[in-house]
């Protein structure tokens, strides 16, 4: 990749689409979604920005969250200069199942990408251990905070800070994307980071006790009778002063792309990547349904059979059959 193309202040888009293994649209937050071939020449012109990545599991909620060192680069060049002033900031997406099978390909492989699948396995190497991750909260509180900015410490210590660190604040700012409060739409770098547990009565200082609040919806939940709790990991509840719930679930860091194959053809059983791409389509063509037999022609002289009622004489198809949209309906077109 060069030093061209446009900047942005904020970019998000999967890994899995720069190395170009997929054609997954990014996200400009405040201006909508763009193409990715528009995405990956954003991306060349932001190396000297900020990068993040956010690791997620396969259902697509944040299992992970840092900054990214690494760049890509031609061998034998000297990572890009830092550039505050025009950098932007880059959030990188990967499941943990496509980061498994990146960080299974040699380095020759990936390119110029090698450092940053390399950074990005190291950071989530307990998780693609294991198979599965541990809770998002214990897993901040013991290795990212330690982690974060070359700063030591972490566990009880942090809990008892009022305010969280520079890594649990990214991670609570990007698994909640916004206020919590339900339809609220204020960004997260605009919002508080409440305590569910409020602070003052031992609440500890981890992702498991703080979501997102902008500053009215704060004032709200402290001076206005509201409360808050959570209903799993992924789910927060405002409880009015009147004692209705309204729950507010956290949204999906990744969402689920629709898949290029038509449901009416076969699909491969599993993509593969890289090398192991297939150099001839494996998706076989759909079977093209029998053509329908003529009726034998009543011989001369015969009785007409009589034609239905309120038709032309052509009998309807059966729903599903040809495509009919009354029901059944299977075949779509394969955009």
């Amino acid at each position: 990749m060069g030093t061209g193309g446009w900047t942005v202040r904020e970019i998000r888009l999967e890994l899995t689409t720069l190395l170009s293994l997929d054609e997954h649209p990014a996200h400009l937050p405040g201006w909508g979604v763009v193409h990715p071939g528009l995405a990956r020449c954003i991306v060349e012109g932001m190396l000297g920005g900020q990068w993040r990545y956010a690791i997620c599991y396969d259902n697509g909620h944040l299992a992970l969250t840092g900054l990214v060192r690494a760049r890509p680069h031609a061998p034998g060049r000297n990572r890009p200069a830092r550039d505050r002033r025009r950098g932007g900031l880059v959030e990188l997406q990967i499941t943990l199942s496509h980061l498994r099978m990146l960080a299974a390909r040699p380095a020759r492989v990936l390119g110029a990408w090698a450092p940053v699948v390399a950074e990005l396995s190291a950071h989530a190497a307990s998780l693609l251990a294991t198979g599965e991750g541990v809770t998002a909260g214990r897993h901040m509180n013991g290795m990212a905070d330690r982690r974060a900015e070359g700063t030591a410490g972490g566990g009880a210590d942090s809990e008892r800070r009022r305010q969280a660190g520079a890594a649990l604040r990214r991670y609570v700012q990007i698994r909640g994307r916004v206020c919590s409060w339900p339809g609220c739409r204020t960004p997260a770098t605009r919002t508080d980071q409440d305590h569910i547990l409020p602070w003052a009565e031992q609440g500890p200082t981890n992702a498991e006790n703080l979501h997102l609040a902008c500053r009215h919806d704060h004032r709200a939940r402290h001076h206005g009778g509201w409360r808050v709790s959570t209903a799993g990991p992924h789910m927060v509840v405002w409880t009015s002063p009147l004692g209705h719930r309204y729950p507010s679930p956290l949204p999906k860091i990744i969402i689920p792309a629709c898949s290029p194959h038509p449901r009416s053809q076969p699909s491969p059983t599993s993509y593969r990547y890289l090398d192991d791409l297939p150099e001839t389509p494996t998706m076989a063509p759909a079977t093209e349904p029998p053509l329908p037999q003529e009726a034998p022609q009543p011989e001369t002289g015969a009785a007409t059979p009589p034609k239905p009622a309120g038709g032309t004489g052509t009998p309807a198809p059966k729903a599903g059959a040809y495509g009919s949209l009354l029901g059944g309906e299977r075949d779509e077109p394969p955009f």
